[in-house]
């Protein structure tokens, strides 16, 4: 990481660092496509990424976005020739080899063939090697999760998405000084994202930065409040507070977000629940 961070420094002026990611389609309005796809409104989130790609046919997150919606309403077999159909006519585009390893997710080694010619021909785009390091990560092998984003860090060292998601990896493996370092970067390079802004609050919680943590939590979810895993950091952030009908609140959502149960917080609401109640008797 230290040709990485030398190459980051380099030529940024003393505190402006830009965005290396070539993304026309900005965090809004993939928030709401995604919205529209968590509501089980398959016909709407059709319409939506399908105008917003002709909108914008260089955005790999449009393509990303009515990509797992066509997953969702094609069948297996016809979604998945949309997308060989797409490779073969088109050998020379990044994007489609992309997302035809997206489309071969659980045929790892098709997948990672797709994701590595991928990279080849969009070597400035973040999410081939994101696509590697899921591969990684879904076997279990965290050390090469970890170095695959940071040798694409080292080709992208303004990458905000690469730098999110190696925090955020790093975060669950209780790297946390390093995890913060990562995010605080990634939040230089976005600094509106939310998705950013809730992981930066999550790791800021875990150092004991709590104002500031929470602060950002709360901007996060501001900002897009479908994000269960704010939600649940958030209730965690409150209940240290003693804001129970908050606390609770926001454990709820993260629930219905889909966020699993975390029996240690919910029993901690109970407690506190129970002591609050103790003392307005």
């Amino acid at each position: 990481m230290i040709v990485a961070a030398a190459l980051l420094l380099a030529g940024c002026g003393p505190r402006v660092l830009v965005n290396s990611d070539d993304e026309p389609v900005g965090w809004e309005a993939v928030r709401d496509g995604r919205a529209l796809i968590a509501s089980g409104d398959a016909s709407a989130a059709l319409t939506y990424w399908t105008d917003l790609l002709a909108a914008h046919p260089d955005s790999w997150e449009a393509a990303r976005g009515l990509q797992d919606t066509r997953r969702a309403t094609l069948p297996a077999d016809a979604f998945e020739r949309l997308y060989r159909e797409a490779v073969e006519s088109q050998p020379g585009d990044g994007l489609a080899w992309y997302l035809w390893g997206r489309a071969r997710i659980d045929s790892p080694n098709e997948a990672a063939r797709a994701f590595q010619k991928a990279g080849e021909l969009a070597p400035m785009r973040p999410w081939p090697p994101a696509g590697l390091a899921f591969l990684a990560w879904r076997e279990g092998d965290l050390f090469r999760t970890v170095e695959t984003y940071e040798a694409a860090l080292e080709e992208m060292p303004r990458s905000a998405t690469l730098r999110h998601l190696l925090g955020n990896q790093l975060m669950t493996l209780r790297m946390t000084v390093s995890a913060q370092r990562e995010l605080e970067t990634a939040r230089r390079l976005a600094p509106d994202n939310p998705a950013i802004l809730g992981s930066l609050g999550q790791v800021y919680m875990q150092v004991q930065r709590e104002e500031e943590g929470r602060a950002l939590l709360e901007e996060s979810w501001a900002k897009d409040p479908g994000r269960s895993e704010v939600a649940m950091a958030l209730a965690q952030a409150y209940i240290v507070q003693r804001r129970v009908d908050d606390a609770e609140a926001m454990y709820r959502k993260a629930l219905e977000l889909g966020m699993g149960r975390d029996e240690e917080l919910y029993a901690a609401i109970r407690a506190a629940r129970v002591v609050e109640r103790s003392r307005g008797n």
